[in-house]
């Protein structure tokens, strides 16, 4: 039976700070969680969301640096 954990990881350099990389880290899990609600998540093969999802962290990551 799989078990339906997330874990979301962020590294940042000290300067950041700790509020930007938490924002970031909760603007993923809310784009991550608002795309795979229906549990495709849960059912995906390692690596495969990459194409899907890799696309909405590259932006925010972009977003987030000029912050």
């Amino acid at each position: 039976m799989p078990l339906n954990i997330v874990a979301y990881c962020v590294v940042a350099v000290e300067s950041a700070g700790r509020q930007i990389p938490i924002a970031f880290l909760e603007r993923i899990k809310e784009d991550f969680t608002k795309k795979y609600a229906g549990g495709k998540a849960a059912t995906a093969a390692a690596q495969s969301l990459n194409r899907e999802f890799g696309y909405v962290c590259v932006l925010e990551i972009c977003i987030y640096n000029l912050l």
